[in-house]
């Protein structure tokens, strides 16, 4: 670990949006427009939960919060804005655990095991570790459902 190195627990959200390169050979005009609508839409809804936007990975996002329940919650508010919103379908993937910040970029399990979580949900779920699950299962808003 070098001297610029920060390493914190973190609760690490991966969002992504569902058949984005599909709409993007079908129709630039269309997936460029949800690219806006994500930035005037999600990120003031991330800010309003104390979420820290860390990349931007074409179509999809990475965001670190420092609550399991902040990242849940956030997520949850992004879910229902997005609803009616042709073509803008979410999948995402939260996990908690310990990251390395270095040089304006983040590594670590934490955020691979967020983005594998991710790659699991269906269209529109939000799906999370044990991890997270543990820090909000008694949260009476936060209702989830165990994958096994």
């Amino acid at each position: 670990m070098s001297s610029s190195d920060n390493r914190q627990l973190s609760a690490i959200t991966f969002i992504d949006i569902v058949n984005f390169s599909k709409l993007m050979h079908e129709d630039e005009a269309k997936a460029i427009h949800l690219l806006s609508l994500q930035k005037d839409i999600i990120f003031p809804i991330v800010s309003s939960f104390n979420g820290n936007i860390l990349k931007e990975l074409g179509d999809g996002l990475l965001i670190s919060f420092n609550s399991a329940i902040q990242a849940v919650n956030c997520s949850l508010e992004i879910q229902s804005k997005i609803e009616f919103i042709e073509n803008l379908n979410y999948r995402i993937g939260i996990h908690v655990g310990d990251v390395i910040y270095r040089d304006g970029d983040v590594f670590g399990d934490g955020v691979n095991i967020a983005s594998r979580i991710q790659e699991k949900c269906a269209i529109s779920e939000i799906c999370i570790s044990k991890t997270v699950y543990d820090s909000v299962k008694n949260q009476a808003s936060i209702n989830c459902i165990s994958l096994g």
